[in-house]
């Protein structure tokens, strides 16, 4: 991710990854290679980390990162483990539905969770919510894919509150 964060930011973001990916609440799915395949049995191809959290007031899985290895990548493995990401969500009870969040600097996985995997723009995303702000000031997008209308329309709610606040200080 480093590439992505640019020099000046990784180091902090580093710091932030690290310790989200030991927090307690912290979840993975990791993808191994198997014996017999192209790579060696039990290689990491890739992982999902997630959370169960409440966002903005909706209970959601929070997609922290999807990573998967240079030579596992274009072959469905990171849909795979985002249909199960949504699935899980799907089964979760209470669960309206998978958000995450994307660097802006990251145009691959922007195409790969909204033309791949069917992701929007959050109602709760800086884009919606401050379009007026400098491309500087956020960094980052949120996306979503809701199954819950009741969800769905509380994060409306509160992107239109986050809006509506800040056009009046503008």
């Amino acid at each position: 991710m480093a590439p992505v964060y640019g020099a000046a930011a990784w180091p902090a973001q580093e710091r932030t990854r690290r310790r989200d990916a030991v927090d307690p609440a912290a979840r993975y799915v990791f993808a191994r290679a198997l014996p017999g395949s192209s790579a060696t049995a039990g290689a990491l191809l890739a992982f999902l980390h997630f959370r169960f959290v409440v966002e903005e007031g909706v209970p959601v899985l929070y997609v922290y990162e999807l990573q998967a290895a240079a030579a596992a990548r274009g072959r469905g493995l990171g849909k795979y483990l985002m249909l199960f990401a949504e699935q899980l969500a799907r089964k979760a009870p209470g669960l309206a539905g998978v958000v995450l969040t994307l660097q802006r600097a990251n145009p691959r996985a922007q195409h790969f969770y909204t033309q791949r995997c069917g992701f929007a723009l959050a109602p709760i995303s800086p884009a919606v919510c401050d379009p007026g702000a400098a491309l500087e000031e956020y960094d980052y997008e949120i996306y979503c894919k809701l199954h819950c209308p009741v969800g769905a329309a509380a994060l409306e709610r509160v992107g239109q509150q986050t809006r509506l606040r800040n056009a009046l200080l503008a």
